[in-house]
């Protein structure tokens, strides 16, 4: 709260003022470069800082300047005589150009910028100034012959007269290297004026002070950023991750608690490669993920293990969830009065038939498949045989990748790990005894045992957000990540008619086919996007809304113009069943993890009718004039007719048809071969390889690279993000739905028990629902 005071206070300054001198173009947002040399550095940020300067020039006049930044925009302030104002832009021209412009008040003149970075070792940076009648040019070169702490850079500096010739000219020539982890020292040298600067830099982890110095000038500048630095400390540097809240792979705006899962996964990616640090200590809170998340979690950690990494894990309890994350840990350490619940998966519902019969509430539901066990609860007083053969297999497909991913990370044998789960549970000191923890301490203890066991005298925290792209200091010359020709449109959540919307019970998200639809538009329309990828999460919902998303992908894959076809490649997540398949089966080609639950083609539909119950229960009796035979149709308040009963299964049926070929034209298999693995059967995505319904086991990772090659893009310049933007098209999270998250926040049951209300209506909504029975799997600690 400080902070944003005091960035309130200070919009009216953002020093692009000319000092500290012997600046290069094209090394800008270097701490011991002062930014304002080129405005087109501006276009690089994706944060805010607050600048505070402070000079000594000659004949002991001081001199004072602060300023803000916000995003790609700055507005500045100096002082030294008279107050002066300068305002600043810059922009993406192209993935590897940018372009900036600034205006001084103090001589009124507009200068501008360029700066191209083609390689991750090579800057190139010019300004113009005073663009009306041209004075100065400034070009610069830069080069990073080994990492991006070593930068050598070049810069060629000229007089301009009216008639655009060069005179006066002169070479600086730039040193900077940051020593260690915070702590930058550089060296500056004008072969013209014979003048050196010498500078120094000290980085927190949001916060840097800065020292210039040549024979003339000392200026001193302290800074404030909303991104993460690389922090100086004289302890042993260790990555502090703390799982807590909800992860998610499509973050929306206003969301409470959540962060983004695929920021999470970059960031332990980009630490894999840094070799500076050897440590990862996870301290284990409250938190909720999709089961493929958190399968592809766990897979990264054990990755980062095997690359030599070593990790730490802290949790006050622990559950299967916490055991299967923290395998690869070198030490997994618990509160000593904590509980270890490890035991196995299970699922259960509610069966509501007997209630109903006794309460004279007649359930017309009819069914196409054999194991769509969707309407089972209203239908029957416990699960089916058929019902529980395929949740059984899908449990223990899962079971076995959890146990399978124990055994890998803590290299113990399969049969161990499930003879130790099935004799659970445990408490925190039962589990050490066992070796499933190595540690019972406090948490203030935490860090004590961490130097302990690195053989080090102290060890400081270094948040794993500092190698986020999204997040920390741009200290890479990356290509702009404004635009990826690769589209990554995310399908979460139950397919429903209208706009997506976020659930402060679930805090999930609904899948509105209309926000879908404008995403689908916008990436077929859009020039710059070469390939599609749907991110698919999915039971399932409305087959009216399941076939309107259907056929706007039809139209990417088949328009008019064969010419402006794109790839249409599907990555199924946690869930891609139901009408989650049915929007997935069209691709050209489909990507699924181990335990994606996909499948499940079938349909139900139906009502309930209350007429026994008016009748017999409240003694209200109900009566209708009938002009026709099929007036009464859809009326709740009356039993329904055999013929009514034939016209709902004869449009289930066309429904069935439909949804099956659909299947058979996408995955070019025969009506026959669809039904015999359709019937509402779900399937891992492993065993779905086998069965024709996906074509390769993958992450969202791989799904993109392979439309990268499809579009002949550069894998490197493809990312994560939604397009066309986070929460584009979807309902906006309204304030009574953030103080109600906050609210519910406190009373855990409450906020379950809603959940459970809202998922009963959601799936209830419609007449014809191809959806699962339950809600996607989410591991929650």
């Amino acid at each position: 709260m400080k902070r944003l005071i005091i960035c309130i206070l200070m919009i009216p300054a953002l020093v692009w003022a000319q000092f500290p001198r012997l600046n290069n173009p094209a090394m800008g947002e270097s701490f011991l470069q002062y930014r304002g040399v080129n405005p087109a550095v501006s276009g690089l940020s994706r944060g805010s800082e607050l600048h505070l300067f402070f000079q000594q020039a000659p004949g002991n006049d001081y001199y004072g300047g602060a300023g803000l930044s916000l995003e790609r925009f700055s507005i500045a302030g100096r002082y030294d005589s008279s107050l002066t104002w300068n305002y600043g832009f810059g922009i993406p021209l192209f993935r590897h150009v940018w372009f900036g412009a600034d205006y001084s008040t103090a001589d009124e003149s507009l200068s501008a910028g360029l700066l191209f970075r083609p390689f991750p070792y090579l800057s190139l940076g010019a300004v113009l100034h005073n663009m009306a009648e041209p004075d100065h040019l400034t070009a610069g070169l830069a080069v990073r012959p080994f990492n991006n702490r070593l930068t050598f850079g070049y810069s060629y500096l000229t007089s301009v007269d009216e008639h655009f010739r060069f005179r006066d000219h002169h070479a600086v020539y730039t040193a900077n290297m940051e020593v260690r982890d915070g702590l930058l020292v550089g060296l500056s040298y004008d072969d013209y004026l014979k003048t050196a600067q010498v500078s120094m830099g000290i980085t927190f982890t949001h916060q840097s002070l800065t020292f210039w110095k040549d024979k003339e000038r000392t200026t001193l500048s302290a800074a404030f950023h909303t991104r993460y630095l690389r922090k100086i400390t004289n302890a042993t540097p260790v990555v502090y991750l703390r799982l807590k809240g909800t992860y998610v792979r499509e973050m929306v705006p206003g969301m409470v608690n959540t962060t983004d899962m695929n920021d999470l996964l970059a960031a332990l990616r980009a630490f894999q490669k840094d070799a500076s640090v050897e440590c990862l200590f996870m301290d284990i809170r409250s938190f909720s993920m999709g089961l493929s998340e958190l399968m592809e979690l766990q897979h990264t950690l054990v990755d980062l293990r095997d690359s030599g990494k070593r990790i730490y894990a802290y949790s006050t309890n622990g559950n299967l969830a916490t055991w299967y994350l923290s395998a690869a840990a070198e030490k997994q350490m618990a509160y000593p009065l904590g509980e270890y619940r490890i035991q196995g998966l299970s699922s259960s519902s509610l069966y509501m038939r007997e209630m109903l019969d006794s309460l004279g509430i007649a359930v017309e539901i009819q069914r196409i498949g054999k194991y769509k066990s969707g309407p089972e609860p209203l239908l029957m007083t416990g699960m089916s045989e058929s019902g529980r053969e395929a949740l059984k297999e899908y449990l223990s497909n899962i079971m076995d990748e959890i146990i399978t991913g124990i055994a890998r990370g803590s290299r113990q044998s399969y049969e161990t790990v499930d003879s130790l789960i099935r004799n659970g549970p445990y408490l925190a000191q039962e589990a050490r005894d066992l070796n499933l923890i190595q540690k019972l301490a406090y948490p203030d203890e935490i860090k004590e045992l961490i130097a302990s066991y690195e053989d080090v005298k102290m060890i400081e925290y270094k948040s794993l957000w500092a190698y986020s792209p999204t997040r920390s200091w741009p200290y890479d010359w990356e290509p702009d990540r404004t635009f990826s020709p690769v589209a990554v449109i995310y399908a979460s959540g139950t397919i429903l008619e209208g706009r997506s919307r976020y659930s402060p019970f679930t805090g999930e998200l609904t899948m509105g086919d209309q926000t879908i639809l404008d995403r689908l538009k916008t990436a077929r329309k859009d020039p710059r996007v070469k390939a599609i990828v749907f991110r698919v999460d999915s039971p399932g919902g409305s087959i009216l809304a399941s076939d309107k998303i259907h056929q706007e992908i039809s139209r990417i894959m088949n328009p008019s113009d064969k010419k402006k076809a794109k790839p249409f490649i599907v990555s199924m997540g946690t869930l891609a069943a139901s009408g989650g398949y049915y929007i997935s089966a069209s691709a050209d080609k489909i990507f699924a993890e181990p335990n994606t639950l996909t499948g499940s083609i079938g349909i139900y539909g139906g009502s309930l009718t209350f007429e026994k119950f008016l009748r017999e229960k409240l003694r209200i009796h109900p009566d209708s004039l009938q002009f026709y035979p099929n007036s009464q149709f859809g009326n709740p308040l009356f039993s329904m007719s055999d013929a009514e009963r034939n016209w709902q299964f004869k449009t289930l049926k066309s429904g069935y048809d439909r949804f099956v070929n659909l299947v058979s034209d996408g995955r070019n298999m025969s009506y026959d071969q669809v039904d015999s693995v359709g019937q509402g059967r779900i399937w891992t995505g492993q065993d779905a390889i086998s069965l024709g319904l996906v074509d390769t086991l993958g992450t969202l990772t791989d799904a993109i690279h392979y439309a990268a090659s499809l579009a002949h893009v550069n894998p490197r310049y493809t990312n994560t993000d939604p397009y066309p933007g986070k929460g584009y098209g979807m309902q906006n999270i309204s304030l009574g739905d953030k103080i109600l998250v906050k609210t519910l926040g406190k009373y855990p049951a409450l906020q379950k028990a809603g959940a459970e209300v809202e998922w009963e209506l959601l799936w209830k909504e419609n007449d014809m629902m191809i959806i699962l029975p339950w809600r996607a799997p989410r591991i929650e600690f």
